[in-house]
């Protein structure tokens, strides 16, 4: 099921002229040229009131005007409504002063079901919560008009006390299957063996997971299916080897510890070949865990040789 947004009279003089918002109408003049959505793959979305957002459209869907759509947020996802598409978005953005040296969000897909349930969720929201934020400004005397609040579209505060749960057993099920594989008879399986077997396991749990496929997308486009061959290979089928070859060449602790350095991996070629905003926040992190994973490899030899100058100095 796709979703369109219909306000005012719902008629259509054209394509570019159907009306979704009185504040922020915007006139697609060459909307009913042929071709002219795939000219870009930049969109204009409108979410609540006078919010208006540029993302990129890479899956390369076929949107309208009027599509509502899950675009990227920080974190999680948005709900907003096709309002540009084509040639004129260009154009759009250098009239809003959109810097080239933005990061630019993408389009996830079309508005689904689910995505529709908790969008209205949040929205239902948003009058208790602005009632109770002037009761609060009103008690701590602030001198301040509150007009409105908006919830992103999933619905999703910055930090989830579940969505940390869930990082907290992905971190423990990753240590449980090093040390598996390295305290057990694992470890002396062919490594592609146990990479099949683990594959397989947790291709039956995915089968169940989707209602026994049923609920499989078909991928639309050739770029697509390159991308779902990549992911297949490089950091599945390619991670679970390295990792398990890892696990039998220097055990499951020094492998652990190396692991961490992943994110400075996926960091340094998401600048280099997606060109990612490298910010200075980022640098820092990269700056801590790379400090982290050599204090913790080079600690015991740095005790031990502390420990024998102490011994030596003390005669």
């Amino acid at each position: 099921m796709e979703y369109k947004l219909h306000n005012g009279s719902g008629g259509l003089c054209c394509k570019g002229c159907s009306r979704q918002d009185k504040k922020l109408n915007t006139y697609d003049w060459l909307a009913d040229i042929p071709g002219n959505a795939e000219e870009s793959d930049m969109v204009e979305v409108q979410f609540k009131n006078t919010r208006k957002g540029y993302f990129r459209n890479s899956n390369k869907i076929k949107l309208e005007k009027g599509d509502v759509v899950a675009v990227e947020a920080a974190p999680g996802h948005d709900i907003g409504v096709v309002t540009l598409t084509g040639r004129l978005v260009p154009l759009q953005m250098k009239k809003a002063n959109f810097k080239a040296d933005t990061e630019i969000k993408r389009v996830y897909r079309k508005a689904k079901p689910v995505d529709m349930e908790k969008f209205n969720e949040a929205k239902a929201k948003e009058h208790a919560t602005m009632i109770r934020a002037r009761q609060i400004a009103l008690n701590l005397n602030l001198d301040m008009k509150i007009g409105d609040v908006e919830y992103q579209g999933d619905g999703n505060k910055p930090l989830s006390t579940v969505g940390i749960i869930f990082v907290l057993l992905s971190s423990l099920s990753y240590a449980i299957y090093i040390v598996g594989v390295n305290r057990s008879s694992l470890k002396t399986l062919p490594t592609t063996k146990l990479t099949f077997y683990a594959i397989l396991f947790g291709l039956s749990v995915y089968i169940v997971r989707l209602n026994f496929c049923t609920e499989l997308q078909i991928i639309p486009s050739p770029l697509l299916w390159a991308d779902v061959l990549a992911l297949a290979i490089l950091p599945t089928a390619v991670s679970l080897i390295c990792t398990a070859l890892a696990i039998q060449s220097i055990g499951s602790t020094p492998t652990a510890i190396l692991g961490a350095l992943e994110p400075v991996t996926a960091l340094f070629f998401g600048v280099l070949l997606f060109h990612e905003k490298l910010t200075p926040r980022l640098m820092v992190g990269i700056l801590m865990i790379i400090t982290a994973v050599t204090l913790i490899i080079i600690g015991k030899s740095l005790i031990k040789k502390m420990s024998v100058l102490l011994q030596i100095s003390k005669k």
